[in-house]
């Protein structure tokens, strides 16, 4: 990790990238200076930090950006989540959303031992081991021992826990940034494939993704992999998009949007387990949308998508 990766966003359009939204392994300056933020939530990374279990996880202030700072000290937690490098202690913060809005994580390095913990958004659930469970599933989990940058989803009427958590054995200080921040078009992890629509335009494309988590949000879920397409349409008409599942056991997920950010969502559907999820928007004048094949669950997923401007 450059030292700069605090300052700066990456921009990267590749459907292939594994790992969370927004990796910051390179800068490309598109917007400088993004963590000049007010408050700091925890022990100032002196010790403290967020509660030391669900029960007593430290609450965000809604709407508020907040720097989340602390020691975690190397030995055995409490909470364990799916995807590894948990095993040591951690710091639990819960954020009760009052608004639909999109968030910005940045996790840092900052002390000399490069010391980086594992973080995870659970919704409406903490101390989940799979991610997905009859109460919620994990938005977000990244566990590979790097700083990062990613973008996750905050809707209205749900409870977010953050949990930073440490490998068995590891501790150290740690930094992370959340902020009220929506993604801008350079931010958007894409697929290569660009279609372009006129009326009677159509456009498929199959694809099979490996298991874990995925980089792109949604309000209809989808905690694993998924492929967002860039769709140009050239001329007024419905535009209509069908993901069908080829994996028996994964359920399909269809999402149009103006923008990458969820909040500007104008339609999503789940379909069933090995079944079909399909949606439409009406086109009123040219424009691009963003168009995603997703899937709830964190397994591998074969689909097809389809979509056409009638």
């Amino acid at each position: 990790m450059s030292s700069d990766a605090r300052a700066t966003f990456p921009s990267m359009r590749t459907a292939w990238a594994p790992v969370l939204l927004l990796v910051a392994a390179s800068a490309c300056g598109v917007r400088s200076d993004p963590f000049d933020l007010p408050g700091t939530a925890g022990g100032g990374g002196g010790g403290g930090g967020g509660g030391a279990s669900c029960e007593d996880a430290e609450e965000l202030v809604p709407l508020e950006d907040a720097v989340l700072e602390g020691t975690l000290p190397a030995g055995r937690g409490m909470l364990e989540g799916w995807c590894g490098r948990d095993g040591g202690a951690e710091d639990v913060y819960v954020l009760h959303s009052m608004n639909n809005r999109d968030i910005l994580v940045a996790v840092e390095a900052v002390d000399d031992e490069g010391f980086v913990p594992t973080v995870r958004i659970e919704v409406d659930t903490c101390g989940a081991t799979e991610a997905v469970t009859d109460e919620g599933y994990t938005e977000l989990c990244r566990a590979d021992g790097t700083a990062f940058v990613a973008f996750a989803h905050v809707e209205a009427g749900h409870d977010y826990t953050i949990v930073v958590d440490s490998p068995e054995g590891e501790g150290g200080d740690y930094r992370v940034v959340v902020s009220y921040q929506r993604p801008d078009p350079d931010n958007c992890i894409l697929h290569p494939e660009s279609p372009t629509l006129v009326q009677g335009g159509y456009f498929l494309w199959s694809n099979g993704l490996g298991s874990g988590q995925g980089n792109i949000q949604g309000l209809c879920g989808g905690p694993g992999t998924e492929n967002m397409f860039a769709v140009r349409v050239l001329e007024p008409g419905v535009l209509r998009a069908r993901v069908t599942s080829n994996t028996a056991d994964a359920p399909p997920i269809v999402d149009i949007r103006r923008t990458c950010a969820v909040v500007a969502t104008d339609r999503c559907e789940v379909g069933s387990p090995g079944g079909v999820a399909e949606a439409f928007v009406d086109v009123a004048e040219p424009r691009t949308y963003y168009v995603t094949a997703d899937h709830h669950g964190v397994g591998p997923f074969s689909y097809d998508l389809e979509v056409w401007l009638e």
